[in-house]
């Protein structure tokens, strides 16, 4: 039997702790070099106020320098948060590390008639020992 000690292998980042969001925003630079295989990136949105047409689309983007040049990671876009018609979200989606620049971030685009979403991003991966 193999023990592994999840605690000392997986490391978790905030991306954006717990926040009311009314607008469209880029997330802070999170630097996953060092970083093994895949990262799983963790979007948690209650579903929105205001009107029943407010949307929340996430996704992740990639950049070398975390600050310029962001670009769209591929296939890492998160299923559409709907307004008070919806429910609340939690949605994981893996992200190669391999694919990516050494800072990620997360973008949130909000559109509707008075959004607010409360929501949280997270990520979570393995990083190499030395």
């Amino acid at each position: 039997m193999i023990l592994t000690d999840i605690k000392n292998t997986l490391t978790l980042i905030a991306g954006a702790k717990p926040a009311t969001i009314t607008a469209s925003r880029n997330g802070s630079a999170i630097d996953i070099r060092g970083y093994l295989g895949s990262i799983m990136a963790v979007l948690y949105a209650a579903k929105g106020t205001g009107n029943a047409d407010n949307t929340l689309d996430t996704k992740i983007q990639t950049s070398a320098d975390g600050s310029t040049g962001w670009a769209d990671v591929t296939g890492a876009t998160f299923t559409q948060v709907l307004g008070t018609g919806g429910t609340d979200s939690l949605q994981g989606i893996n992200v190669e590390v391999r694919l990516c620049e050494r800072y990620i971030r997360f973008v949130d685009t909000v559109a509707g008639t008075s959004p607010s979403y409360v929501l949280s991003q997270h990520v979570i991966g393995q990083k190499a020992t030395t």
